[in-house]
């Protein structure tokens, strides 16, 4: 791509910002006005920071972005989907860095990069500190004359802590905190007004569930669900004006099956998992138009009227629970607002040192809610606990933004407590058989100590 297409391009995020700031509708009569909304309309929903919803690790990608459920193998999710994730029953420490060139059909210079450390500090409680800054690239201010005013570089990243724990057998919950800043502009004043650097705080909070099953020594059957509030947190403002965007508050809720195998020193396991995920943020609602005209019409106050869904401008807590209920299309268009995760992973480890990994994934998205639509691929090598993985995006759409967009990851896990012994965690519940035993043994004792 040349530099002026890859300027132009980067160009759209500072366009879209100012056309936030400095939009003003017109004041109608609403006499004779019409709507002519209808349930096939676009009417995709927007927020501030949107790189908050984009995973960046190779394995969630390559399982179609699938992550509020996971093998207890794996605690990368914890940070992008699930924060109970990171409680797995085991002691471990774990690191990780991911990057992910971001929209190159669009922009050459604009990627993702992020990292993690995760310590399972007890059988029962872990943290975790993540990172993630998203560059989307240099942008030209220039004059109409074309000539270069002022090169801004445009980026955005955040900052989070990770809390997990166990409450039962099988059950765990977790939360973090995050801090996010977003700078568009540089401060740049635009339309006469001085814009700054976007601020917020927010909060994720996650509950999962794992069960097994064994069915006979070599077979397991482990089953799982969960559900993660994310990114629930203070509106952004990009200016001194009485203007914000809320943050992309999602919820997620996913069930996950793992088949396990044991033949000799060889273990093979299948991952089968379904997400669904929804915004919590109000649906942009139908305003009415002034009759033969395509501007909205308004009220004696200047505001404008509403034909259909409800009024966006609300508080977070508000925000969460309208968000169920404010389409102007109905529970429809409510449902057009779900986006459908399908992963599954295969997985060989040998010997416990050595394993090797093929994902498949299926993404989708509405059409009128941003037809975001994709097969994922992947793949990863594992070698005495460090792991390779990669992903590769193929949209189902010609032409679409996110072509030849891939994510590749390194990842390093130890389970702590063995001497010299750093590898992959495997599934090993406490063998039924030796369970008898115990039990034998303790009743023995309490017969010889009746005589």
């Amino acid at each position: 791509m040349s530099k002026p297409m890859r300027i132009t391009a980067a160009r759209i995020a500072l366009v879209a910002l100012c056309v936030h700031l400095g939009g003003a509708s017109l004041a109608q009569s609403p006499v004779g006005a019409t709507s002519d909304f209808s349930r096939d309309s676009i009417n995709s929903i927007t927020t501030a920071v949107p790189f908050m919803m984009i995973s960046g690790n190779a394995r969630q990608m390559g399982m179609g972005d699938l992550g509020v459920v996971s093998s207890d193998q794996f605690v990368e999710t914890a940070f992008t989907s699930n924060a109970a994730l990171l409680a797995t029953g085991r002691r471990y420490v774990h690191a990780e860095t991911n990057y992910t060139p971001w929209l190159r059909a669009l922009v050459a210079d604009m990627y993702l990069l992020s990292g993690s450390v995760a310590w399972g500090i007890t059988e029962t409680h872990a943290v975790g500190v993540h990172v993630k800054y998203f560059n989307l690239g240099n942008i030209y201010h220039t004059d109409v004359h074309g000539q270069r005013l002022s090169e801004i570089h445009a980026y955005e990243f955040m900052v989070q802590a990770n809390y997990a724990a166990q409450l039962g057998k099988g059950f765990s919950i977790g939360t973090s905190l995050k801090y996010v800043h977003s700078d568009l502009t540089n401060g740049l004043n635009v339309g006469g007004v001085d814009t700054k650097a976007g601020q917020s705080v927010a909060g994720d909070l996650g509950l999962n569930y794992r069960g097994l099953k064994r069915f006979k020594d070599s077979l397991t059957l482990g089953y799982s669900a969960g559900l993660g509030l994310n990114n629930i947190g203070s509106k952004m403002s990009y200016s001194n004006l009485n203007e914000s965007d809320f943050l992309p508050m999602n919820m997620q809720l996913g069930v996950m099956l793992n088949l396990a195998t044991q033949k000799g020193n060889v273990r093979i396991e299948n991952d089968l998992g379904y997400q669904v995920t929804k915004l919590l943020v109000p649906t942009p609602p139908q305003y009415l138009k002034a009759s033969n005209s395509n501007v909205d019409s308004t009220d004696v106050n200047g505001n404008r009227i509403i034909a259909a869904g409800k009024n966006p401008n609300v508080s977070v807590p508000a925000a969460i629970f309208q968000s169920f209920g404010d389409a102007p299309g109905g529970s429809l268009e409510e449902w057009n607002e779900v986006t459908h995760h399908v992963g599954h992973e295969l997985r060989m480890v040998f010997n416990d040192r050595l394993s090797g990994h093929i994902r498949e994934g299926f993404f989708y998205e509405h059409h009128t809610k941003g037809n975001r639509q994709w097969v994922s691929l992947g793949g990863g090598f594992g070698w005495f606990g460090f792991r390779v993985d990669v992903a590769y995006l193929i949209p189902l759409q010609m032409r679409s933004p996110i072509e030849d967009t891939f994510s590749v990851s390194l990842t390093y896990r130890a389970r702590m407590g063995k001497v010299n012994k750093m590898r992959f965690p495997k599934i090993d519940p406490k063998d039924e058989r030796l369970e008898l035993m115990e039990a034998l043994l303790i009743e023995g004792s309490d017969e010889k100590g009746t005589e």
